[in-house]
């Protein structure tokens, strides 16, 4: 591994904290748009941390894992907003390694400094 991609790891990992930092600084989550999406997706969170099953208990049209991070923080008694914040800071963790495998794989120099922040 050179030099470079040793900052460019740093940088990276560096970029992850402030913007989960960012994330988690609010108490709260104040709805300011999409009210109806948020409702949908905490509706289907209280669902999933019921017991239900998806897809056969309650129809939705997005997939499990789009709100069973949320679910599981709520069964750990963390509040809705708080919730949903954390699972962003989880979805940045999880999409980490990807991003990291093709930016040192595929790309080199100013593109891949870009793609990384994008």
């Amino acid at each position: 591994m050179t030099e470079a991609d040793k900052r460019f790891l740093v940088w990276i990992a560096g970029i992850g904290a402030v913007f989960s930092g960012l994330l988690l600084i609010p108490q709260s989550l104040r709805m300011t748009g999409h009210e109806a999406d948020l409702l949908h997706v905490l509706d289907l969170s209280y669902r999933l941390a019921a017991g239900y099953t998806p897809h056969i208990d309650y129809p939705t049209p997005i997939g499990v894992f789009a709100y069973a991070p949320i679910s599981a923080l709520l069964d750990l008694g963390i509040s809705p907003g708080r919730a949903i914040l954390l699972a962003f800071c989880a979805a940045l963790l999880v999409s980490l390694p990807f991003v990291l495998w093709a930016s040192l794989s595929r790309l080199s120099g100013a593109p891949r400094w870009i793609f990384a922040l994008f």
